[in-house]
């Protein structure tokens, strides 16, 4: 089956005829980023960097695996910031679970590069592709749409 975000049908030819229907799971990728009023202000440092460091390909799990000792207190910081509601042994076991998954050796994550651009917005939005598609077919999506 030829995916429709762009990462498979860059490499395979997307034949209609010959697919009778087509089924995907889509989490990200769909909408389009908003249009905003373009400022004359350059954005802040911070931001520019993650940008930089986004465009080339170093992922948050990546960073963190990098950070050696230091990883598992940014991790912590990260879920304690986020968390806050949740009780503290169940944080921490969010933390530990995080911490590991997260110091693995690296995957899908980066297909997030991708697939996404800088702030989790597609980059090949679906939604724009979708008229296109001549044939049937369901999507399964996660999240809330507006």
């Amino acid at each position: 089956m030829a995916t429709t975000n762009g990462s498979r049908s860059c490499r395979l030819p997307f034949s209609a005829e010959r697919y009778s229907f087509g089924f995907a799971f889509v989490s990200a990728g769909v909408p389009a980023k908003p249009e905003v009023q373009a400022e004359t202000a350059r954005p802040p440092v911070l931001y520019r960097m993650v940008g930089f460091l986004w465009g080339s390909n170093i992922t948050p799990q990546s960073l963190v695996r990098s950070l050696g000792h230091f990883g598992p207190g940014l991790v912590k910081k990260a879920v304690d910031m986020r968390l806050r509601h949740i009780d503290v042994t169940e944080r921490e076991y969010i933390q530990q679970y995080l911490y590991h998954i997260t110091v693995r050796r690296g995957s899908g994550e980066y297909a997030l590069n991708t697939v996404l651009s800088m702030s989790a917005w597609a980059r090949k939005p679906l939604i724009h592709r979708l008229p296109g598609l001549r044939m049937p077919a369901a999507f399964l999506c996660t999240g809330a749409w507006r």
